[in-house]
């Protein structure tokens, strides 16, 4: 499907003034990006439409006017003009507000909600968002996020978070959940819907799909598994530190990588809280994790009562801890024996005599006593293994750690 600079203006129902500079990197990231049926087209650039005012500007603005305004955009954040009134004409300022300390969208440092706010034919917004944009094209925004407002690497950048996060609800024809995939809720929507009203009016119908020139008995070759998402190291650190606290403690060192450990906490999490299955951080996951109680990680009543019986088979952890104990009754039963032994002969003292060698050893500690310490020392020792057994399986029971055959933990 060919853009012209006539649907833009048909679909902002306007002059469109950044029409001509944006058409040709349209036409050519959709086609890159596999934006090219009709409903995927439309949202597309009725996101756009609705984001730049209508092709009007690059950049989010945010230089209210009014505490009413501003209470209107953001009615979460504030709940009173007073609480607005100083975020009025102060752009800096209310970035920070709203896009500050935001964990879904990678801000972290200070100064991230204005460095990282909405830039961009479709406003990418969010340190994580632009760490996508370096990583898929090369071009440094985290160092230079107004590189976005050059329409075609703007545009460049609104076709991959498009393409990644938007196609799926555009192919539904789901204007609401569309509309949250960009902006996180439902702002914008009324005006989104009228643009995507006059964006199917003005678009041409799909081409009829051509009849496959492969032959049933050649196979295509499978395409190559999408690249792992990048995660922004202080995202990482910090959704790691949640998910252990939550009780996800397989998610490992807390620190900023994150691997195939915080892949599989990550996606415990999310079957546990019947999430689509991703392995990695983003907007809706985070949003639960962040409302998560300590300790909250939920665990099946089969696994609250399982035994080190149960997993003694896969953990070498219980074999080695149940074989030293019975190693170390076997050492205390002949410590036990000794110690009888050496108090029978100290009672009867005329056979005392045959343990001389033993005394010139030691002459001032009896054998009873090495016995005795003898026996001490394996009731400290068996009484460690205990507690690393008790610890392991109180792991297991709490999902700190699912045994896999041959192994503990991973």
């Amino acid at each position: 499907m060919h853009v012209t600079a006539a649907h833009l203006r048909a679909i902002a129902n306007g002059p469109a003034p950044l029409a001509g500079k944006l058409v040709g990197p349209i036409n050519r990231y959709a086609a890159e990006h596999d934006i090219t049926t009709r409903r995927r087209v439309g949202h597309w650039l009725s996101h756009m439409s609705v984001e730049t005012g209508g092709f009007t500007r690059l950049e989010e603005n945010l230089n209210y006017k009014t505490a009413a305004r501003i209470r209107a955009v953001w009615p979460s954040r504030f709940k009173t003009d007073a609480a607005a009134q100083p975020f009025v004409r102060n752009p800096v300022a209310l970035a920070e507000k709203v896009y500050g300390n935001r964990r879904d969208l990678g801000n972290m440092q200070p100064g991230d909600g204005w460095k990282y706010r909405g830039l961009g034919p479709m406003q990418t917004t969010g340190r994580s968002n632009f760490q996508m944009v370096k990583n898929a094209t090369g071009l440094d925004v985290i160092a230079e996020p107004d590189l976005l407002l050059d329409p075609d690497r703007g545009t460049e950048a609104s076709a991959l978070y498009f393409a990644k996060r938007v196609a799926k609800h555009a192919d539904a024809d789901a204007p609401i959940a569309s509309r949250k995939a960009v902006n996180g809720g439902t702002h914008g929507l009324a005006e989104f819907k009228a643009a995507l009203a006059r964006a199917y009016k003005a678009l041409p119908q799909d081409a009829p799909q051509r009849a496959s020139l492969i032959s049933p008995a050649v196979e295509e070759e499978p395409e190559a598994a999408p690249p792992a998402p990048a995660v922004d190291g202080l995202v990482a650190k910090s959704v790691k530190e949640k998910l252990s606290e939550v009780g996800y403690t397989e998610v490992g060192y807390v620190d900023d990588d994150w691997g195939g450990k915080s892949v599989a906490a990550m996606s415990a999490f999310e079957n546990d809280n019947g999430l689509p299955i991703t392995g990695f951080p983003n907007a809706e996951n985070i949003a639960l994790l962040d409302a998560a109680e300590p300790g909250s990680r939920p665990i099946a009543k089969a696994r609250q009562n399982v035994t080190a019986k149960d997993i003694k088979e896969n953990s070498p952890i219980v074999q080695t801890t149940q074989k030293s104990k019975f190693e170390i009754w076997i050492g205390a039963a002949g410590a036990a024996l000794t110690t009888v032994y050496s108090a029978v002969v100290d009672f009867f003292g005329d056979a005392w005599d045959y343990l001389a060698p033993v005394r010139e050893i030691a002459t001032d500690i009896p054998l009873w006593a090495y016995g005795a310490a003898a026996l001490l020392l394996c009731f400290i020792l068996r009484n460690r293994f205990e507690r690393i057994e008790t610890a392991r399986l109180e792991a297991e029971k709490t999902g700190a750690i699912t045994t896999t055959p041959g192994q503990d933990g991973a």
